[in-house]
């Protein structure tokens, strides 16, 4: 009845237009060291590598090889997250705080690790979205 995924890589990018995408990518400076949790397909980290980014991406999945920036760690976030986010300018969680069994408890572990160095971009899903143009 319905279509099973066993990736991740067919969620889009969305850009060219007001999108949490593009809000994320400009918020994130130049040349930053950024981490990108729960990445999905990671078209924002390839596009943050066109900002002269370093880009280390985490997701459930593995990815094929020629989708890899700096590093990709595969964990899954409800059970195991033990990544330190210190070493890095950005953290980035787009849609994914949503999909998370606990957030609060994964929230608290993120908090016990934040350092006002950080920069932490959050998006959530809508429940609806369109444009006008």
């Amino acid at each position: 009845m319905f279509d099973i995924i066993q990736d991740n890589l067919q969620y889009s990018l969305k850009l060219g237009y007001a999108s949490s995408h593009t809000y994320a990518i400009n918020a994130v400076p130049a040349n930053a060291s950024v981490i990108d949790i729960g990445a999905g397909p990671f078209g924002v980290g390839h596009e943050l590598k066109n900002k002269s980014c370093k880009v280390v991406t985490v997701d459930q999945f593995d990815i094929p090889d020629k989708y890899k920036l700096d590093n990709h760690i595969v964990t899954n976030l409800d059970t195991n997250f033990s990544i330190s986010t210190k070493e890095y300018d950005c953290i980035l969680f787009l849609d994914i705080i949503e999909h998370l069994v606990n957030p609060e408890e994964f929230m608290l572990k993120l908090s016990e690790q934040f350092t006002y160095k950080n920069k932490i971009i959050f998006t959530t899903g809508n429940i609806s979205f369109f444009q006008l143009d």
